[in-house]
């Protein structure tokens, strides 16, 4: 459908992967089991943006989009949780959650731009 790059949302949730990797050892030494889930769900969110770019159909690329929107959601929860457990410092979890639901609402807008 389209080269995933130009797309401003993944940009910015690339972004925030990125940002997310540098605090995770902060997290995987007290606890692995969270820092993998929250890294999966970060990881998945541009993933699934440039898989839905490389589907044929508007509907396909909707698909994938959703799957982008509840990953976010599942990251806000680890966020909150890695946050209230101390393992993260109150700047860089207002950061991490500020990214996460910019990028939520960014992904909302072209999923309803895709109708």
């Amino acid at each position: 459908m389209q080269d995933f790059r130009k797309l401003l949302v993944w940009q910015k949730a690339h972004a925030l992967t990125l940002r997310l990797d540098t605090l995770l050892p902060r997290i995987v030494q007290r606890t692995p089991r969270l820092a993998d889930q929250l890294e999966r769900a970060a990881e998945s969110v541009p993933a699934n943006i440039s898989e839905g770019c490389g589907r044929e159909t508007k509907a396909d690329f909707r698909r994938f989009l959703t799957m982008a929107v509840g990953s976010t959601t599942e990251m806000e929860n680890h966020l909150i949780r890695a946050h209230d457990k101390g393992l993260l410092e109150t700047h860089d979890y207002s950061e991490l959650i500020n990214s996460t639901i910019e990028v939520r609402k960014m992904l909302n807008g072209l999923r309803k731009s895709l109708v």
